[in-house]
């Protein structure tokens, strides 16, 4: 990945009104595992500190639990507006069921969290890295899509708490 083909747009639910940051250094987790996508993580630099305001607040950080509900937050390619997705965060059990008719059928691993919208709802492609939000508060990040975006199978996600320590040390 190279740092000024990336930017980052803050302060706005729409692309158009907020503001554009560039990115100056992207620092993949050492353990990133391309084929599993497990410690599926990154951080940014921005090439300018943030400004905070009512529209741009710092994110704050929570651990993740079985049966909650939560928001994915991102952008349809064809929208300036963000979209908003309802999902559930599932236990290993009910994800592996879920997962059974898929064809390629990946193996879930500690730090990754399972998530589910429903049929018509769910991760397309882009959509890696968007927020999953439970309460207000950072659980995890988009990884995958076990199939096609809404046909009905879950969603994996990058638990934030987990890769917490490695965060800290590296921000």
């Amino acid at each position: 990945m190279i740092p000024g083909e990336y930017h980052l747009v803050v302060g706005s639910t729409h692309l158009s009104n907020g503001t554009k940051i560039n990115i100056t250094t992207i620092k993949v987790h050492p353990d990133f595992d391309q084929k599993n996508l497990h410690n599926d993580i990154a951080l940014v630099k921005p090439q300018k500190e943030f400004t905070f305001s009512d529209n741009l607040k710092p994110a704050e950080v929570s651990k993740i639990s079985v049966n909650s509900s939560g928001v994915v937050v991102g952008w349809d390619e064809n929208r300036d507006e963000a979209e908003f997705i309802n999902v559930r965060i599932l236990s290993s059990e009910e994800c592996e069921k879920l997962e059974e008719d898929a064809n390629e059928r990946e193996k879930s691993s500690s730090g990754q969290v399972c998530g589910y919208g429903g049929v018509g709802v769910g991760l397309c492609f882009g959509d890696w890295g968007n927020p999953l939000m439970v309460e207000g508060k950072l659980v995890a990040l988009a990884s995958y899509s076990v199939e096609s975006c809404g046909l009905g199978f879950p969603d994996m996600y990058t638990d934030v708490s987990y890769h917490w320590d490695w965060i800290k040390k590296n921000m």
